[in-house]
């Protein structure tokens, strides 16, 4: 789960990134400075790949982190069921 927020964090920067690299490239072209706007729009772009990656590894780690939810739902439920179990039979030795 650990894993999975550190990863949202990346995500989120990488977000941040191409968003900053979009906006001065519109800055850039309302000033007509279009040179400037090619050297954002290429940055973007750069920035939009690290961001695809960053989606692909933070879908891995959500669905490790869901795997492992799961997982220890299914482990407490069944210690609840062995301890449930244990108590019958204690109750049962007992009588």
């Amino acid at each position: 789960m650990a894993e999975e927020k550190r990863c949202r964090r990346v995500l989120d920067d990488a977000q941040a990134e191409v968003d900053k690299w979009n906006n001065l490239a519109r800055q850039a072209v309302a000033a007509g400075k279009d040179d400037d706007a090619r050297t954002f729009l290429s940055k973007k772009q750069q920035a939009q790949s690290k961001l695809a990656d960053a989606q692909k590894v933070y879908q891995v780690a959500a669905d490790n982190s869901a795997k492992m939810r799961n997982m220890h739902d299914k482990l407490v439920n069944d210690l609840n069921e062995l301890n449930d179990k244990r108590a019958n039979l204690k109750g049962m030795a007992a009588v």
